[in-house]
């Protein structure tokens, strides 16, 4: 049966020699891999004795999966520490995926400063390239239909006018609430008093 590292030292030998032994799995039982006077058959009364995880054993790297190959790039050290830190066991997953879109046609890489700058457009900050597309489609949904509104006032306006010589529409703006008061202090609907306001305008040569 092999023997597995557990990490932990061996009360034992902590107590009467002040040495540092790791303790290991055999044949289905803890032992000191170097007094082997000192067994621990129980697991509990091994726990109870307050062992001290002094050994770090090291994690295993994934596995390389079927039809891929190593690749070797030069970058700098500062890169590879910065890689290493953030992304950890999955930076070859990571890595590897860009290296595919690239290999599979053009590829876009946003700088962290760009990204932040097209999350201040957006509605939010992309999380992929997905999402970025999903957004900039949403927005040009929101500006065709604008263009359609747009047109179809326009299209009603010309129409109006086509049908009423003589007769124009009035844009009042940030106007409107002082021109309703005024029209209402004459006692004459709105468009009535915009009419008679207009023509004195003109006749008297306000403008």
């Amino acid at each position: 049966m092999a023997v597995v590292r557990s990490g932990y030292s061996c009360p034992l030998c902590k107590r009467q020699t002040g040495d540092t032994n790791e303790v290991v799995a055999d044949s289905g039982h803890l032992r000191c891999s170097k007094v082997d006077a000192h067994q621990f058959p129980d697991m509990s009364d091994f726990m109870d004795m307050r062992p001290t995880l002094d050994f770090k054993q090291e994690q295993p790297r994934p596995q390389a999966q079927p039809g891929h190959v190593p690749l070797t790039v030069r970058v700098p050290l500062s890169v590879k520490n910065a890689i290493d830190s953030k992304y950890g066991d999955k930076a070859d997953g990571i890595v590897a995926g860009i290296l595919l879109m690239m290999a599979e046609g053009e590829c876009l890489v946003v700088r962290d400063t760009d990204l932040a700058r097209i999350a201040t457009v957006l509605p939010e900050k992309p999380k992929d390239s997905s999402h970025l597309f999903g957004m900039m489609m949403a927005l040009k949904f929101e500006l065709d239909e604008a263009k359609q509104s747009a047109e179809l006032a326009a299209k009603e306006v010309k129409a109006y006018e086509g049908m009423s010589p003589g007769m124009v529409m009035v844009n009042l703006g940030d106007q409107y609430a002082a021109a309703q008061h005024r029209a209402s202090a004459d006692e004459l609907p709105l468009k009535v008093a915009c009419e008679k306001w207009l023509k004195n305008g003109l006749e008297n040569s306000w403008f």
